[in-house]
This record gives C-alpha cells, sequence and structure tokens, in this order.
C-alpha cells in the first residue's frame, strides 16, 4: 500500500483515546489533499485498548493562519469576491522526525501535529549553515589549519556514535555550500562568505531564523532506505537532502566585540573570554540579516562591517555598499543600463573611465565636450574627424598646428567610423533578452556592440536585439518565455 493510498484511510484509534498531548514519528507525508497532514506512529498509546503501533493522521496545526470570512463571500467569479489566505506554512518535516500531536477531546480523526522535536545535537546547522574547523574531510588538514572554518553538515552518529556527543565540538563532514562559496571567493571571508551563525553558538542563542530542507536528493550515488510501516513500506526511497535556503537573522556573538567602527578601522575584535579589552559594546561579531539560497545567491545586511552586499552564486557579479558610501560593482559579463529618460553622471571630483577596447559614444542630437581649462585628445594612432556639415575652428588665442606635412585640400582625407550600436539595451518587461532565457544567444562575442561600415550609419538598436531573440511558444499567444507548470 503506498503513503498517498494509506492516507485515504480513516485514522485508527479508539473511542476512550485521551488527547495528548503525544509524541510522534512521521511515518508519511504524502498529502494528497496539500493541507500539511501527516502520518504519525505515536510513541504511547491514546487510550487503554488502542494499539501502540497504530498510525493516526493528524492535521497540521499553523502558528499563524488567516483567510478572509465565507460569510463575505460574492456573487462574482473575481478577486474581490473570494476568500483570501494568508499565513506561515513550513511543511512537512522529513520521515522519522519525533512531532508533537494532540487530539480534539480525545477523538483520533480530530489530531493535529503542532511541533517538532529536536534530535539530540543535531542543530549545528540551525539556521544559518555556520562553519567550523573540525570537517571531517581532511582532519589533518584542518588541524594544520590549512582550511580555516567550512560550512558543515551534522555529525554521523553511526561513525561517531549514538551516546550524545558534543553536538559543537564532534567532527562534521562538509556542507556543499562549501564548494559554492570556493568559487566565489568568500571561502576564507567571514563577513561575505562563511558565518557563525548557529544555534550552538552560544547560551543563549542570539540567532534566529528558519532553513528549509532543501530538495530531494536524486542523484545517481544518493542515499536510499526504508520509509514507512510493514504493511505499505518503500524500501528504495530517496532519504538524503541537498541542503536548503536560509534566512537568518542574527543579533551577533556579544563574547567579541568590534574595537573601531566599520568607516574607522579593519574588522578587529577583543574577545571577552580572553579578558581582551577595548571592544565597543554596541558592536557585537556577526550581527546581521542574510537570505541565502542552496546554491549560493545571496543578500546581506551586515551591522558588524556596516555593509550590504548582493551576490550571485557563481562569483560572476556582485555589488557592495559600504560603510563610508562606497557602491562596488563587479561583472564577469556585461552591465546593462536603460533609462527612457535622462542618465545623468555627477561627480564632485573626477570621472574615471578605462576600456581595454573601444569607448563607444554615439548620440543622434548633439555631441556637447566643455571643460573650464584644457581638453586633451591623445592616440597612439590617427586621429579622424568627419563632417557632412562645416568644421568650425574658433580660438581665443593662438592657432597652431604641428606636423611632418599640412595638406590643406588633398589628398582625400580618410573618414571616421561611425559609433556603434549597443546591442543590450534593457527594455520595460516583458523584455525578451533576459540571459536566463537562452544563455547561448547571449554570449559576450554575441553582445559585443556593432561597429557599422565606413560611412554608414550606425543599426537602430531596435533592429539589433530581435535578432538575438528565440520564440518560445508555450501557447496560442506565442508567448517568448518558457513557463514551468502551475500548481493544479
Amino acid at each position: 500500500m503506498t503513503t498517498e493510498n494509506n492516507f485515504n484511510q480513516a485514522s485508527s484509534g479508539s473511542s476512550d483515546a485521551r488527547p495528548g498531548p503525544f509524541l510522534a514519528t512521521v511515518v508519511g507525508h504524502q498529502d494528497p489533499t496539500f493541507m500539511g497532514t501527516i502520518e504519525v506512529e505515536l510513541l504511547r498509546p491514546t487510550g487503554n485498548n488502542s494499539d501502540e503501533t497504530a498510525l493516526h493522521q493528524v492535521k497540521y496545526m499553523s502558528p499563524f493562519y488567516g483567510v478572509t470570512s465565507a460569510a463575505h463571500l460574492g456573487s462574482n467569479n473575481d478577486y474581490a469576491s473570494t476568500q483570501k489566505s494568508y499565513g506561515f506554512w513550513m511543511v512537512p518535516p522529513d520521515v522519522g522526525t519525533t512531532v508533537v500531536v494532540i487530539f480534539i477531546d480525545g477523538d483520533p480523526r480530530r489530531g493535529f501535529w503542532i511541533g517538532c522535536v529536536q534530535d539530540q545535537g543535531m542543530n549545528f546547522m540551525l539556521p544559518g549553515l555556520a562553519a567550523t574547523q573540525k570537517v571531517e574531510e581532511d582532519v589533518e588538514a584542518d588541524k594544520a589549519g590549512r582550511y580555516g572554518r567550512v560550512p558543515v553538515a551534522e555529525y554521523n552518529k553511526k561513525v561517531t556514535g549514538f551516546e550524545n556527543p558534543d553536538g559543537t565540538q564532534t567532527w562534521k563532514p562538509k556542507h556543499p555550500l562549501a564548494d559554492a562559496l570556493g568559487k566565489q571567493g568568500l571561502l576564507f571571508d567571514d563577513t561575505r562568505g562563511i558565518t557563525s551563525s548557529s544555534a550552538r553558538r552560544e547560551v543563549p542563542s542570539m540567532v534566529f531564523g528558519i532553513s528549509t530542507p532543501g530538495p530531494v536528493d536524486k542523484r545517481n550515488g544518493a542515499p536510499r532506505g526504508r520509509i514507512g510501516k510493514e504493511e505499505w513500506k518503500i524500501d528504495n526511497a530517496f532519504v538524503g537532502r541537498l541542503g536548503g535556503s536560509t534566512f537568518v537573522m542574527d543579533d551577533g556573538d556579544a563574547r567579541y566585540l568590534r574595537k573601531k567602527t566599520a568607516s574607522e578601522g579593519p574588522p578587529e575584535y577583543a574577545s571577552l573570554e580572553n579578558d581582551e579589552s577595548g571592544g565597543n559594546v554596541e558592536i557585537p561579531h556577526n550581527e546581521l540579516i542574510r537570505l541565502r539560497t542552496r546554491t549560493g545567491h545571496k543578500i546581506l545586511l551586515h551591522n558588524s562591517e556596516d555593509l550590504i552586499y548582493v551576490g550571485n552564486a557563481k562569483g560572476t557579479a556582485w555589488i557592495e555598499l559600504t560603510s563610508n558610501g562606497k557602491i562596488d560593482i563587479y561583472s564577469k559579463d556585461s552591465i546593462s543600463v536603460h533609462t527612457e529618460n535622462d542618465l545623468n553622471f555627477t561627480a564632485d571630483r573626477d570621472i574615471n573611465m578605462t576600456a581595454k577596447g573601444n569607448i563607444n559614444l554615439n548620440s543622434t542630437g548633439l555631441t556637447n565636450l566643455t571643460a573650464k581649462t584644457n581638453i586633451n585628445l591623445n592616440s597612439a594612432g590617427n586621429n579622424n574627424f568627419t563632417t557632412t556639415g562645416i568644421t568650425n575652428i574658433n580660438s581665443g588665442g593662438n592657432h597652431v598646428e604641428t606636423a611632418a606635412q599640412i595638406h590643406m585640400n588633398g589628398p582625400q582625407a580618410a573618414k571616421s567610423v561611425k559609433a556603434p550600436t549597443a546591442v543590450r539595451v534593457p527594455q520595460a518587461e516583458p523584455w525578451k533578452s533576459h540571459e536566463n532565457l537562452d544563455p547561448t544567444s547571449f554570449t559576450p562575442d554575441k553582445t559585443k556592440a556593432i561597429v557599422p561600415a565606413v560611412g554608414a550609419d550606425p543599426v537602430p538598436v531596435e533592429e539589433v536585439e530581435p535578432a538575438l531573440w528565440k520564440t518560445y511558444s508555450t501557447g496560442p499567444d506565442d508567448t517568448f518565455t518558457v513557463r514551468p507548470p502551475v500548481a493544479t
């Protein structure tokens, strides 16, 4: 019997069952009603005559949920007329997790699971995937300090033992996030990369947050095992997880205090445990909010280092806002900006532009250069000036020309090339050139500006971009994007 079929059967139990609460083990969570109902096996009976191994279906009791009243339904099938739901959704726990369940008035048909019980010592990863030097993959290298701290999973009880070893100090296997941080160049960065945000960091914990379990690991060689009761067991189910996303609100580790603010000095911290002085009590270590996905995409708001950092998983694009007001942007590929009105740059000091390739300026109107002092043009090649109108040179002082020879009307002067057209110009949505629609169409060689032939006009951008577009048809409306299946 499958898990789903088992959910369609009535819960067992006796009429004199007690309300609980009871401890129970999750044996199934494939709820065909999509309401978070799980199948549990009670760790004690619900009544004098009930079977201790009986299964029960218990519904999800959310810590917060709401829905507008059905008494106010309108007669039209539109948003204003129907009910609207909102709230907290965190289901389901994995099979094998211990939960607390209750039965309203002792009725086994009205059971609810109201919380999850932690497995002793198994909360080092919560909620931020904290780093440690105690990494099983290469114990000797880590003891020698060659690796520093890296994110880890929980310790393996089958290897270490089940006698409740220290869940903080026990050696643990490396988490896949460590490899992602290595690719980003952030594995040794305890601000933007690794973190101390663990439930086991200090007592009482100042770390708050949520971590998701991540997708089920279905890769070749992924762990498999038996789940469920004997009458409907699944012997070869995937039982591993790939790791999930984390949302951490860390109030900081007050055992370490920053000696100076981020705008005044480097990240040096005084250890109160080692009786060091000079720390600022308002700047505990690692006070932050961090949102990070399984693969490493992140948004970081860091109070201790007084910065905001946004980066992608591969480390190929990031932006940082610093304490002193700098905005640093890195991109391995293009940075494209488009405005339907003015684009204004103003600097109270210098504006510096450097290109290993060409610098192109293209205007359909006037191009004006004004300086209160000198304008210098310096090239290692030729200087070409071309106009279809009149060339005027007006000097308030002397006009000086120096050349090996000066030809005023022949031979024919070379014509200059017109500025090329930018290929990648973001547009109002829906924009058909989002890279994820077809990365092969937007590689650096295909987004390089198009240089017109000598004497020719630049190609209008509205003619350039469509040549890169592909049509993605998902229906009669011929939409351009591929949409995933929607919930039914």
